[in-house]
């Protein structure tokens, strides 16, 4: 029987184009939701060598939240709670080394200084003991044991690797403005 004298039969080319126009706007979707995702909202990023050891291994890949990057310190951001906060995990972005993995230690407008060999910000000892070969540079400054302290701005963090003895952080490279951070570690792939 020819499709066309049954109005309840399809002809099987117009059910092929609508196969397809399906498949290709699923497709579509899919891969516009994944690129909106990976450029707006998530980003994957590895872990490049023992500088975040025990917590994180070389090779790690993390999960990293872009929205902290774009609300921190507006009023929109605190109110969804999108903050970063003092031990937070984050991305960075450096000129030499590439995207580093880091953990907050110091926050916007804190004193960080070096005493006895422990880290104290704003005068309050820091829980964690330092590696007193590594040394902050800062215009031509550095943080070392009982020098002089370094604050920072209402837009720098001072991060450090968990693994002290091996990290490139800011006891080197400086603190680090809040533009260059690309995100707060959310979740470890695998």
């Amino acid at each position: 029987m020819n499709p066309k004298d049954n109005p309840f039969l399809e002809d099987n080319t117009v059910v092929k184009r609508n196969y397809l126009a399906w498949v290709i706007t699923i497709f579509a979707f899919i891969i516009t939701t994944s690129a909106i995702l990976y450029f707006f909202v998530f980003t994957p990023n590895e872990v490049n060598g023992p500088s975040m050891l025990p917590n994180y291994e070389d090779n790690d890949y993390l999960l990293v939240s872009r929205p902290y990057s774009w609300f921190f310190s507006s009023d929109f951001g605190q109110a969804l709670g999108i903050e970063y906060k003092r031990n937070d995990v984050v991305v960075f972005s450096d000129k030499v080394e590439g995207d580093i993995v880091k953990r907050i230690i110091g926050m916007p407008g804190e004193t960080i200084s070096m005493k006895n060999n422990y880290i104290y910000i704003n005068g309050v000892q820091y829980t964690e003991t330092y590696d007193i070969l590594n040394s902050l540079k800062k215009d031509g400054s550095k943080l070392v044991n009982n020098g002089p302290s370094i604050t920072l701005t209402e837009q720098e963090f001072f991060l450090m690797g968990d693994n002290r003895d091996v990290s490139y952080d800011s006891r080197e490279i400086g603190p680090i403005d809040v533009s260059r951070i690309k995100g707060k570690v959310i979740f470890r792939l695998n």
